[in-house]
């Protein structure tokens, strides 16, 4: 199917920027917008007059066009360079995607990290926060970031892959006999490699009786385990709050009871706590 007119798109955008358009719920805004399509666009397809209106939703309260490359799902990773160039990552493969109005990854990040109660200004100019999907957002603006704000969005698959995916039988028995001894693992590999994923199917073969603590820079598991406690980093804040970091959750975490402790990134002097630990 074409995309909407733009101009029709502009049109309705148009009458939501006057002073009397809802400002309140996202659901409010959304019925308002069809309604405006409805009397914009009455002979509109019922198909292109919903694609007209997750159009015009996009631009005022989501994404923009980012929306519709995260909603394929062949899209792992989607990319904002300079600003302006969008970049996808499907099935391995890097192509372009795209180009942003000035001003729209700024405000496509503001969006994002304003419900978190996360800033990205000069004087914290990088950021990793987390899509309510689970998503992974890295961000970083100037002066770090020269030509514009770079983004990257991480996108997980949403259905668990089971660790027979991952290898030959013999290598799974394997694999299983190491989760049942309960002997210590690293997962290593280079970025996009599927670390994440491999960690997930991993514990998903520790028994449904064992407590499993999960520590994370940014939230990005999930597993499938019915007693599972998250614990997640934070990191300071300009106006003085104070970062948790990695080490500082890892003795929190020997304190929670934990029958697993699962660790997503080891970078740092949490390192040394958790050679300690083990």
């Amino acid at each position: 199917m074409a995309p909407p007119d733009p101009a029709l798109v502009a049109a309705v955008r148009s009458h939501l920027d006057n002073p009397g358009a809802p400002r309140g719920r996202e659901d409010d805004i959304e019925a308002e917008v069809r309604r405006v399509a409805r009397d914009l666009a009455p002979l509109l397809e019922p198909t292109e007059h919903d694609a007209l209106v997750r159009r015009v939703r996009s631009d005022v309260v989501g994404l923009g066009i980012l929306d519709d490359l995260l909603a394929d799902p062949s899209v792992q990773e989607v990319m904002v360079n300079a600003g302006r160039e969008v970049w996808v990552d499907a099935g391995g493969r890097l192509r372009r995607a795209g180009t942003l109005a000035p001003g729209a990854a700024e405000l496509v990040l503001e969006r994002i990290l304003s419900p978190l109660g996360r800033r990205l200004d000069r004087l914290s100019p990088t950021v990793d926060a987390r899509l309510p999907d689970g998503s992974r957002v890295c961000a970083a603006i100037s002066p770090v970031s020269p030509d514009g704000a770079t983004v990257s969005i991480r996108r997980f698959a949403v259905d668990p892959i089971p660790l027979d995916r991952f290898a030959a039988p013999a290598v799974v028995d394997l694999l299983d006999d190491v989760v049942r001894s309960r002997a210590n693992v690293v997962v290593s590999g280079a970025t996009s490699s599927g670390k994440t994923t491999l960690l997930n199917a991993l514990a998903a073969r520790v028994g449904h009786g064992e407590r499993i603590v999960t520590l994370e820079d940014t939230a990005e598991l999930r597993l499938t385990s019915p007693h599972v406690v998250r614990l997640e980093a934070r990191a300071a804040t300009a106006d003085g709050v104070p970062a948790i970091g990695l080490d500082h959750l890892l003795r929190t975490a020997l304190r929670l009871r934990p029958d697993r402790l699962v660790v997503g990134e080891v970078r740092g002097v949490e390192a040394v706590v958790l050679l300690q630990a083990l």
